[in-house]
């Protein structure tokens, strides 16, 4: 699942320059990197998950807070609303 740029669906409007994908396509492209584990694919996953920090988006509980961030300021441990209703949200990408 693509958000393209200023498309809007599940309530999220895209205003990167650049399409977002749902966090599971995310997720298995990481770990597809991370198994190949040469050069190539190494340099791949640092450039799209480190040095380009992409959100993804995906349908969970309400994001109250972030409960631990690295140092650039990305998100690594969200505190939920588990009484709220599940909706699309951003969240960010692990570091490769």
């Amino acid at each position: 699942m693509i958000l393209y740029p200023n498309e809007t669906r599940f309530g999220l409007t895209n205003r990167a320059l650049h399409k977002r994908s749902h966090c599971d396509c995310d997720k298995e492209f990481y770990y597809c990197l991370k198994g190949v584990n040469d050069a190539f694919s190494k340099e791949i996953g640092y450039t799209y998950f480190t040095v380009l920090q992409l959100h993804c988006f995906k349908s969970d509980f309400p994001v109250v807070d972030c409960r631990r961030r690295l140092l650039r300021g990305r998100c690594v441990e969200y505190q939920f609303n588990v009484q709220g209703e599940k909706r699309y949200q951003w969240f960010d990408n692990p570091m490769f």
